[in-house]
Order: C-alpha cells, then structure tokens, then sequence
C-alpha cells in the first residue's frame, strides 16, 4: 500500500462481513498486526415486483410497485416511445430531472408516485431501480430493474356508441376510421371485439340489446398487465362511459384462444363509480387467477342480457405487442405526414401482396401505428409476411424495402450444465433455439417445479444462452429450465437441470490484536483468549491448523495442545505448524484454539525476531479465513536520542548543512545495527529538496528523491551508525525555495525492532536574486547583480562601453530609473535590463573640385560601424586619391574604414589630359629644310611629353621635350636618291592621344629596277632587320639594306601604294651577314612606294622565317 493510510477494497461480496488489520513495514522488518476491525458489505437491494399503473384521467396516472423488504430507496427513469437508457453506477450521483432523454425521479423509500401532464397518445417506459445504501443516493448497491409501459391515450381516438334499435338490422360505431358493426340477434358465449370485423351468428339466447334506443356499448382500452406469480395476473384498464348513465357491474371474462368459449371469471362484481360524465376515463384495476401464458382476457358488461367482450388482454410481449391465436399484433413507426397506411400480407414470401382492408372497407388506414389483424381463413400463418406503406390520395409512398415472416413453430431449447457455481450463484445455460427474439427461465427447489424462486418465474432474460441466477442459499440443490418465444409463441419448456451451490467456509475473528509477551525462559504462554469460531451452514468441524509462520525457529520453538472434546493434536517441528484433527462442534474448536500455548527453549543461536502465529480451520468442505497474533520474544528495540533541540537556519544559496551533529544510538540487546532511515518528514519538495551523507565503515545507502527518504543499510555497530548518520547533509537545490519548515525524522533498525523516532526541524529562508542584462550585449557593463537577503539594500552601476551612452535601467519592459546608479531594498526576485545607445557619428564627404566628380556613402552611423564611401569621377575627370586635413588616404575610388569618430573627406579629382599635334603629316621636297610640329594638351593637368625622330635624314632641332603646349622643330636633309619617308613620334605617359606619329615623306628621283646587290662585310646580327632605304626620298635610284642572322632564302619585292606588286628586285639564297641592294626607279613615276622583304632560314630544320615592310618616296 506504500506509505498511504487509506485504501479501497473492491471486489466484495455483498451483504457480507469483513475484518481487517495492517502491518506496517520497512525494507528489513515487518511490525505486527494491528488490532482488528469488522465492517459489512451492504447487500443487494431487493427487487421491486408487480408494477403497475392506475389511470386518473387522459393525461395523467399512477405508478406503483411492490417493496419485498424495508430500508430499500428507489430510482425511477421514464423515456417516451422506447425503454429508458438511462442506468445509475454505484457510487456516482445523479440529478433528478432531465437525464439526455430519460427523466429520473427520487422517490425515496416510496412505492408509487403520481405522473401528470404527460403527452396524449403516447407510450411512457419505465425502469425502477432499487438501492440500498446510508440514506445517499450516491451509494448505489443495484440489481436488475423492474420494466413497464403504459401508454397515455389521445381522447379523439375514444369510441363513440351511439343508441343501439333492436329493429335495425346493424349498427356501426366509428372510431378513427374503424368500422365495427353488430348485426342484431346473438347466441351464448358469442363476444365482439373492437379493431376487427366480426360477423355475429344468428339470433339466439344470451344477447340482446335490451333498452333499445337508450344504452351505449362501452368501449376498453389502454391495457397494461403485470406479472404477480404464476398464472396471476394484475390488469389496470381505462375506458369511457360516454353518456353512460350507470354501470352497476363488469364482468372478467377468460378464454384459451380464438375459438373457444368466452367464461365469466369474476371472483366478486367490479363496481365502477361514475364520478365524472365528461369524456374522461374511469380507472379500474382487478386481479385475475388461473390464466397460462397464452391466456386472453377481457371485461364485459351485465347491462345486457349477455356478455360482451371489448377488447383481447393478453400477456405483453415485449411491451408493445400482443398475439393469441390467429390474430396478430401488427406495429410500425410512423415516417412523414401522411393521411394514412396500407397494410398488405404475402403467403408467397413476397410474390404476391393482398391488401388488408381495415374492417371491411376499401380504404386506408389512418395514421396509425398498430394494428390487431385477424389471420383469413386458409392462411398459414407460420409462413405469413406483413409489408406496410404510406398512403395519401389514393396512391402508395415509401414502402418498406423489407418484410417479416412469420417462422414456424419454435423449436425447444435444451439446458446445459450450470456453471459459474459459488456459494449464492451459479450460470444457467441452454442451447439456442431457431428464430427466438428472447427466453424465458424458470428456477425452483423442487424438481416438478411446484414453487418458485422470488424472481425466477417466467423470468424474461432477453436473447441469451445463459444467466447469471443470484441471491441464493449456499449448499443448496435448484433446478433450472427455459422455453423459447418469438412472433409464432412460446415452445415447450426444456429438460431440467439440477445445480447445488457451494458450501460457505467457516469464519474466523475476535482474536487479539495486541502484541502477545513471552519472557525468555519462562514457562508456555496461552496464545489466544477470545478467538471466535463461525460457520453459517455448518455445526461441526473437520481440522484446524497453527502454524509459526514468522521467524519459526526449528528445535527451539513449541506449541502444545491437550486432546480433548474428540479433537488431537499432532505437532511438527519441521515445518512449525500444530495440526488439529477430529469432527467436532464449533464451540468445541473454539474451545481448542483458545487452549493453545507457545514456549521457547533458547538455543545457541540468538533469534529474538517476533513470532507470527497463523489460524485457520476447516469444515471438510470449504477453509476459512487466517487470522494472526504476533509474539514478542524478549528484544528490546534501539533508542535515538541527542539530536540538537533548535531549529536549523537555512538559506537559499547556503551549502549543504549537517542535521545531527551530537546523534546518538543504544540499544540494549543488539550491538549491531542493520538500517537507517532519514526521511524528510514534512513539507517535504521533490523539485528542491535533497538529503545525502559520506559512505564509511561498509554502510551504503539510496536516495528517493521521489518520497524524500535516505535509506542507510547495511549490518554494522551503533557507533559507526552514529558516525554516518553525523554525515547527513539538507540542501535546498532551487532559486526560489519553499518556505514552509521542513521536519528531518531520523528511524534505525536493529535486526528485530525499529527505533523510536526523532526530528529536527529545518528553517529554509529565500534569498533573492538580482539579474542583469545590458541591451545590447555589447552596449556596457553592470555591477550589483547577485544574491541578496530580503531586506538588504541593493546598489545597481552601469559603465556604457566606448561608442555608447547609458539610456536606462528597465524592468519588464518598464523603464525604473534613467540614472546609472540605481539603489532599491529587495524583497523578490528582480531582473533588470541596462540599456544602452550606440553614439551617432557623422561622416563628410566632399568633391575638389567639385565639378569633378561626385561621392557616396556619407552620413551618420553607429559609432564602430564600417563605412564605404565611393568617388565617380565626371567626364573630363580622372579620380586622383582621398585625402583628409591634407593627408593623403587612398587613391583607390573606393575607400573603407571603421568609424569610432567624426570624419571629414575630400575626393579629389584632376581634369583629362589630351594631347594634340598639328600637322600628323607633311611632304619634304628633295632638298633639305626644316619644318615645325605643334604640340598641346586640350585637357587639363600637366602633361610631359618628348619626340623622337625614326630616321636619320631627320633630326629634332629643338622641342625634343616639353610640358602641356610646345614646338617640335625638325630639319631633313636633301634626298639624292628616290622617294623616302620618316616618322616624327611625340609620347605623353597616360595621357589620352598619346602616342602620336607624324609621317614625313620625301621626294627623290624615279629608280626601276635592281642595279647591284653586295653582301657587306661587316659581321652577322643576331637577328633579322630590314633598314630603311637610303636616299629616301630618292630619284631615280635607292639603297635597301638588310641583316640576316642564318643562311636564308631571301626575296624583297616593290609594291605601290595600291598593294599592286611592280618589282622583284632580288629572289634567292643568300649567306647569314649584311646586305644591301641598289634599286633603280627610273620607270616608276613619282609616288610612295612599299618595300618588303621575306626571308626564310634554311641552315637547319628550324622553319623559321621573317618578314617586314617600310616606306618610300620616289620623286621626280
């Protein structure tokens, strides 16, 4: 049961006595048992029987019920149209009123109640539960309720009579769209009944309408009946007088079936007292003996010189059907609103459907939904299916998609071996029977079945194969048998069956519950003086048996018996157990129980554990409870004591703290100990609480941090005990403690008793917590978080970092001080959020000059932000570098650095410089002279620039170098041999134009063709070259030099400036070294010319060869 002090035992028997006792328990022993205690089950509540119901007027009746004992309440449940659902559970309350669709009524103690203003031409069902419990309709003790029906009738659905003529030959009484009609004259024994057409036989005693013209037929109806016992039966019937005048007697009329003889049964005149002429009913309620289950019933009238029948009561089935004989009991559900029904039968499972025609008339019925139908002559009933569809203006809607027929007789079931069998119950089973819709049980003391169990007559047990039967006497033999119904009727009853329940076992209590002393080594002591012995279906016993079942010590430990009373002893000191054999009375064992002794001899072992004596008896059939009584043998159990008196102080946040520095341990008999326990005992936390010590001397121990138990163990002295038990450490593990007192409750247990308990109480006091947090997380540092005492004054400083200034202390987003330094007294825990700013730092960015070019990427940022600033120089700009104060930064367009202070920049940019010269070409006659080349820079800045002459027949007199805008001035010699050019080139480093070539060509006299080609002496060149010619201009003849590096194969050919070729001057091999070649233009005219030489290397299998062209001018 774990450390709990309460529990709930299930699963009893009811209306029985139970005792119990506790133990309680540690991991190394058990105590002895408590005293006893008795306490009875409540029995079942006795089921209620003959309800019924008694009318008061049209929309209101009675209820009523038998009690079959006192002291039993009730529950009752109605629902309209179908049994209620609703079904109490034990030990669950229930609100009387509206219960879904079930209305639940507490009566109490009461056997009837009234129901009023209830719905007309309606079916109410009920249930009736009855409780037994302490006066709570919470304790529920149930058994199966009691079941009824009665229908509240519609006044517009009375018949009316009319006056009856003994001279017309019929008359018709209407109700609802039902014909009945009663041609005149009648015989003995003849009846009528409403809701059928029936054809009266001839003239004849025993009818006659007497008081022609002045009596009305009364009419019977709402009929309800109620088991009582075997073929008794209470009937409760409403009908109306309408404008009759008196009625002095009924008659109770009986017959088996549809063709016999209707006999009057009355056991004493029925008079109805008319106290209301108004169309309101008249209750009337009888009991009729004598009738069988397929008995009909009805009440008749002695106003008329015969008996007339108004309506078949039967025994309902299921509550809303009736049958006997050829007539059967047709219901539905209504579906839709429509004017009527249209009932047909088949005999041809479903071929073919003839209409039922509502007595007599070819019309439909009205909107009903029942209806007793009389089977046609000649139809087979067992092999009969009825279909109904809705009717309006002559035409069928909605048929039902499936029909019912009628099965055959009903085959017998057959019953089958009880099983289940207890001392109050057993299971009846049977085999099913074809086509049953449920079955009814019988069960009896006698096998002829001439009396019956209270309950278990024609029992309905629904559509089962077996049942539960209850509330029986132990040892006793029953019989059992069930028959079958369904739509055809009830089969025979099946074979019987016999079942004895089982014995009761005997029963004991009343023994002591104190713990019994023995004195080591004094003599035997009595074991037990008030131990009871009961049995409820038995005199005498069989054996008892006393066993040692706690710590037996063999050769050592004795109990002893004296014979007597027919009763022997037999003692084994194997197993401990004394055994009592012998039949004799009760009393007698009771007498012997209390006769018993234990004694013990000490042995060389030292066993002082208490002893657990156990008894139980048997009457030959069935054994009893065990009852228990402990005996101390003489161990004295160990005593705590020396704990320290005050309180311990503990605060959140401290270390572990010792509970019990000056523990100490005694114990008078036992020098060893072989657990400890520490537990804390009171407000005790599981998510904050713990309790450890230091492991020595072999003692080990578990921390449950579940129930807040340490648990020592392990055999060792008193001593080292003390010592670890002086190792036990509180901490409290959570920053926001319990405050309630916590109680520390130190146990230690020798081999055989546990100690007295002692405590120490453990004050734990919450201290507070200071958190800080800078936003953002960079933004400063904090000083004053912690933790504080309640009370104490706390002194909070914020130190903002570089780049950042304080704003605000906030706590929850509220702001609490905008002062760095910030004192509060604590007395919770707070959490406090320092805010920061990143300081604002400026950037500025300037143009020079400013039409130069334009910048981005200044403003204002976070200080340590990284800025990007970006220079876009103009057209006619170059960007030259970023300087601040004057110092050069960068000289990339792009400049990137930290900010951490305010920063002013300058882009600087430099106007394109463009260099121009004039003339890029001139002609130089053939003379010598001198000519001038102007150079500018059309841009800006300082441009450097210098010319250069390519040829040598032009040399730079002056001008060879110059800045920005300058002269260059040249002079050519005279050109005595044919036409030739040169080029001036002026250079500016990165300035846009630069280089420019000036070409120069010369006039000289017109050459034709080669006049020598001689190799020179002087040296070989390390690569090839082709020189310009000379005289160039030239008129008429020319000198072409060339150098070869390697033997080659050389051809130099003219070409004028159309690309047209005009001469091959040389073609062939030649020598590695230099050479030249004499042209003669003599037939050429004036003009430019193109010289171009090719040379291949052949001197090895190197393919390597070389081309150039130059100028000339030939000029005539």
């Amino acid at each position: 049961m774990g450390n709990a002090t309460t529990a709930n035992i299930l699963n009893l028997t009811q209306g029985t006595t139970y005792y119990y006792r506790v133990r309680a328990s540690s991991s190394n022993a058990t105590s002895a048992n408590s005293n006893s205690i008795s306490v009875n089950s409540l029995a079942a509540a006795p089921q209620a029987v003959n309800l019924s119901f008694t009318i008061l007027n049209s929309s209101s009746f009675r209820v009523s019920w038998t009690a079959t004992t006192n002291g039993v309440q009730y529950l009752v449940a109605r629902h309209p149209g179908s049994p209620p659902s609703f079904s109490p559970v034990n030990g669950v309350d229930y609100t009387v009123g509206p219960n879904g669709a079930d209305n639940i009524s507490y009566v109490g103690s009461n056997t009837s109640f009234t129901e009023v203003n209830l719905i007309k031409n309606t079916n109410y069902y009920y249930t009736i539960y009855s409780f037994q419990g302490s006066g709570l309709t919470s304790e529920y003790n149930l058994v199966s309720p009691l079941l009824g029906l009665y229908k509240v009738l519609d006044e517009s659905t009375k018949v009316t009579a009319i006056p009856v003529s003994t001279t017309s030959t019929s008359t018709t009484f209407i109700t609802s769209g039902v014909t009945v009609t009663f041609p005149s004259g009648s015989s003995t024994g003849t009846t009528l009944t409403v809701n059928k057409t029936e054809t009266q036989p001839a003239s004849g005693a025993g009818f006659s309408l007497s008081a022609a013209g002045t009596s009305l037929l009364p009419l019977f109806f709402s009929i309800e009946s109620s088991v009582q016992s075997a073929g008794t039966y209470t009937v409760v019937l409403d009908f109306s007088q309408l404008g009759l005048d008196d009625y002095s007697t009924f008659k109770v009329l009986k017959r088996q079936d549809e063709n016999s003889l209707w006999e009057d049964v009355t056991q004493a005149p029925i008079n109805a007292v008319i106290t209301n002429r108004s169309t309101d009913g008249i209750p009337g309620k009888f009991t009729i003996t004598g009738l069988t289950s397929f008995s009909q019933f009805g009440l008749g009238s002695a106003i008329f010189n015969g008996i007339v029948q108004s309506i078949n009561i039967i025994e309902p089935q299921g509550g809303a059907r009736f049958q006997g004989g050829t007539t059967q009991f047709i219901s539905w559900n209504k579906k839709g609103s429509f004017s009527g029904v249209r009932l047909e039968y088949t005999t041809d499972n479903g071929n073919s459907w003839i209409q039922i025609l509502p007595d007599g008339k070819d019309q439909p019925f009205p909107a009903l939904t029942f209806y007793a139908w009389t089977i046609p002559n000649g139809v087979n009933s067992d092999q009969c299916g009825i279909k109904v569809s809705n009717w309006y203006n002559s035409k069928v809607f909605g048929t039902t998609d499936k029909f019912t027929i009628w099965d055959q007789k009903i085959t017998t079931p057959e019953a089958s071996a009880a099983t289940g069998i207890t001392t109050y119950s057993f299971m009846a089973n049977w085999s099913g029977s074809a086509g049953a819709t449920n079955y009814r049980l019988d069960v009896s003391t006698t096998s002829n079945f001439s009396s019956f169990i209270t309950g278990y007559y024609n029992k309905d047990v629904g559509i089962v194969t077996s049942f539960i039967v209850s509330n029986l006497t132990s040892k006793t033999t029953y019989y059992f048998r069930v028959r079958a119904i369904n739509l055809s009727g009830t089969s025979e009853s099946s074979n019987i069956v016999s079942v004895t329940t089982h014995n009761q076992g005997p029963i004991l209590n009343s023994i002591e519950t104190a713990n019994l002393i023995y004195s080591r080594g004094g003599s035997a002591t009595k074991i037990t003086n008030t131990i009871i012995v009961n049995d409820a279906d038995n005199d005498s016993l069989s054996s008892a048996e006393i066993k040692i079942t706690g710590h037996y010590q063999n050769g050592y430990d004795l109990l002893t018996f004296t014979d007597g009373s027919g009763i022997t002893g037999n003692w084994d000191a194997s197993t401990g157990t004394l055994n009592l054999t012998g039949t004799a009375t009760l009393l007698n064992y009771q007498n012997a129980l209390r006769s018993i002794y234990y004694s013990r001899i000490e042995g060389p072992v030292l066993n002082l554990y208490r002893r657990t004596i156990r008894f139980k008896i048997n009457d030959g059939a069935a054994e009893s409870n065990e009852l228990f009584r402990v005996i101390d043998i003489g161990n004295t159990p160990p005593v705590l004591s020396g704990i320290e008196s005050s309180a311990i102080n503990y605060k959140q946040g401290d270390s572990p703290i010792v509970i019990a520095n000056g523990i100490s341990i005694a114990d008078a008999g036992i020098s060893n100990l072989v657990s400890a326990e520490v537990r804390i005992s009171n407000n005790y936390k599981s998510d904050q609480d713990v309790l450890s010590f230091t492991p020595q001397e072999g003692i080990s121990g578990t921390w449950d941090a579940a129930i807040g138990l340490l648990i020592l163990r392990n055999t060792s002295s008193l001593p080292n005990y003390e010592s670890v038990l002086r190792t036990v450490t509180y901490r409290c593990n959570s920053d926001s403690p319990d405050t309630l007192s916590r109680t520390i409750s130190i146990k230690v247990s020798d081999p055989y008793y546990e100690s007295n308990q002692i405590d120490r109480i453990i004050n734990v006091s919450r201290r507070y917590n200071v958190f800080l947090t800078p936003s953002p997380s960079g933004g400063g540092t904090m000083t004053g978080g912690g933790t504080y005492d309640p009370g104490e004054s706390v002194t909070l400083t914020a130190t903002p970092s570089s780049g950042y200034s304080f704003a605000s202390w906030t706590e929850h987003e509220k702001i609490v001080s905008t002062n760095p330094k910030f004192t509060f007294t604590i007395n919770s825990t707070r959490s406090f959020v320092a805010n920061f700013l990143v300081n604002q730092i400026s950037v500025a960015a300037a143009s020079s000059p400013s039409e130069g070019g334009t910048v981005s990427g200044f403003g204002t940022f976070n200080y340590g932000s990284a800025v990007k600033l970006i220079a876009v120089p103009n057209a006619g700009y170059d960007f030259t570098n970023w300087t601040e104060n004057g110092k050069i930064l960068s000289d990339s367009t792009s400049y990137t650095f930290t900010l951490t202070m305010n920063r002013a920049l300058v882009a600087n940019f430099t106007k394109v410089r463009v260099l121009s010269v004039s003339p890029l070409s001139f002609q130089a006659t053939a003379t010598s002279g001198t000519a001038t080349i102007t150079v500018s820079n059309t841009g800006g800045g300082q441009m450097n620039w210098s010319a250069v002459s390519n040829v040598f027949w032009v040399v730079i007199t002056d001008g060879a170098t110059g800045t920005n805008d300058g002269t260059v001035k040249i002079r050519y010699s005279a050109n005595n041999s044919i036409a030739r050019t040169g080029t001036i080139t002026i250079i500016a480093n990165g300035v846009i134009g630069s280089p420019k070539i000036i070409d120069l060509i010369q006039a000289a006299r017109t050459f034709g063709e080669a006049t020598d080609v001689e190799d020179l002496n002087l040296g070989i060149p390390d690569h090839y070259c082709l020189e310009q010619n000379y005289p160039n201009p030239f008129n008429p003849s020319t000198v072409i030099r060339y150098g070869l590096p390697n033997d080659s194969e050389v051809s130099i050919t003219i070409y004028n400036v159309l690309g047209e070729e005009v001469a091959k001057i040389f073609n062939g091999a030649q020598g590695a070294g230099y050479h030249e070649i004499s042209f003669n233009a003599a037939t050429l005219t004036s003009g430019m010319y193109i010289y171009k030489i090719n040379a291949v290397d052949n001197s090895s299998n190197r393919a390597i060869s070389f081309t150039q062209t130059k100028k000339m001018l030939l000029v005539k």
